[in-house]
């Protein structure tokens, strides 16, 4: 036929077909699909594989179903499971961590540890996306776990409007939670923008209805008061130095000590 096998005692072993060359032995270590065998360093036997991202290394169960496969281009090395995907450590061998057919990455017997470098140094990210281009969208984006000598800090941190990842909780490791500020100063703090508008507790029973609670950085002022479809209604209001309080009734003073 057309198979060849050729090699001398001091030369690679090569095996081809009509096509051309398809393995090649050398010193021990084996090219398919490429007379390129690739040198991992000493004392190691080396099986390289060359062609297209459609030149799988193909695992079945004894028939013609594929059951698995690994395949590598300049970018990625990607490994199929028909299945899912089971990582083992230990003698006797344990599963560790398993990848399912839908998605899920499932951790057995021990637990997660995300470490990164960088300008990120000392901060361990864990990102989740929508989709597949990882659009947030104003979904928790981020929880961040900072472990140093002087502090042990839990972060949480969503995508703003300007697409950037932001900090919007902190709990510090003093036990102060502080909501839009990295540094508060109390068990529970909550920082607004510049004109402090936003800086506010709504406490309601439906979408429109219920009371609220807020510090107005333009009037410099405190407001308590009720939520109705109408939107806010104060009925107490003081001024941050504490020189004054008054009491509103339909949206007027009606009252000031």
């Amino acid at each position: 036929g057309n198979d060849v096998v050729t090699g001398l005692s001091s030369a690679d072993l090569v095996f081809k077909d009509s096509s051309g060359e398809v393995m090649r032995l050398k010193s021990g270590n084996v090219g398919i699909g490429t007379s390129t065998i690739l040198n991992s360093g000493t004392d190691r036997t080396v099986l390289t594989i060359g062609g297209s991202t459609s030149n799988f290394l193909n695992f079945s169960n004894g028939g013609s179903t594929r059951r698995g496969g690994i395949y590598a281009d300049d970018t990625q090395l990607v490994l199929v499971s028909d299945t899912f995907l089971k990582f083992e450590t230990g003698s006797p061998a344990t599963e560790r961590v398993r990848i399912t057919s839908g998605g899920d990455v499932q951790v057995k017997g021990g637990q997660l540890e995300v470490q990164s470098s960088g300008v990120d140094a000392g901060y361990s990210i864990i990102k989740i996306g929508t989709d597949s281009s990882n659009d947030y969208g104003s979904q928790i984006s981020s929880l961040t776990y900072y472990n140093a000598v002087v502090s042990t800090d839990l972060r949480f941190s969503t995508t703003n409007t300007s697409g950037v990842l932001a900090l919007a909780m902190k709990i510090g490791s003093n036990g102060n939670v502080g909501i839009g500020t990295d540094n508060p100063s109390a068990k529970l703090q909550v920082q607004g923008a510049a004109n402090g508008t936003d800086a506010k507790f709504y406490i309601t029973e439906d979408a429109s209805n219920g009371s609220f609670f807020k510090y107005d950085g333009g009037t410099n002022r405190g407001y308590l008061g009720g939520l109705s479809t109408g939107g806010e209604a104060s009925v107490m209001s003081w001024s941050r130095n504490g020189s004054d309080v008054k009491f509103f009734t339909s949206g007027s003073e009606a009252m000031r000590i």
